[in-house]
């Protein structure tokens, strides 16, 4: 049996005059699909960034399984909505830092993008520049650049 990719012990996340969650306890398997809801202001967004290591936990642990790799999707866009991008350009830059150079341009690859904005519902927007999306159809070409990078846990 492998190792959980990420566990969880104890974990209180939040800051030292305001604890936001309760002891977290979690094995979380390979492949394994999890959904984290609550209201404004309830957490969400410090326990992500607890689990990415930007914020120390208050208490207890976290541990990501080595040499897991993670991919994050901020609720808040970081890509200059401004700059002339398509969606499609947008998912080949999530691939670059897993690709070598001279397969950056290939068919292969663009058979991929095609699938993840398949998967993603969002095929016929692979033309689009990302300022003329609404804010879902960015969040998912977001979500896509994420995806195609590959990483073994996404957040």
């Amino acid at each position: 049996m492998t190792s959980p990719v990420l566990q969880l012990q104890g974990l209180v996340a939040g800051y030292p005059d305001r604890p936001l969650t309760l002891e977290l306890n979690l094995e979380l398997p390979a492949g394994a699909r999890l959904g984290i809801i609550g209201g404004n202001g309830s957490g969400k967004t410090t326990l992500m960034r607890t689990l990415l290591g930007l914020i120390p936990p208050l208490r207890g642990g976290l541990k990501w399984r080595d040499g897991t790799s993670l991919g994050y999707v901020p609720q808040e866009n970081q890509v200059d909505m401004l700059f002339p991008l398509s969606v499609f350009d947008l998912l080949k830059m999530g691939a670059f830092g897993r690709l070598p150079r001279f397969r950056r341009g290939s068919k292969a690859l663009d058979g991929e993008l095609r699938a993840v904005l398949e998967e993603l519902e969002i095929l016929p927007l692979k033309d689009a520049l990302l300022r003329d999306l609404s804010g879902g159809e960015k969040q998912r070409a977001l979500i896509g650049r994420a995806w195609v990078g590959r990483p073994q846990a996404l957040l």
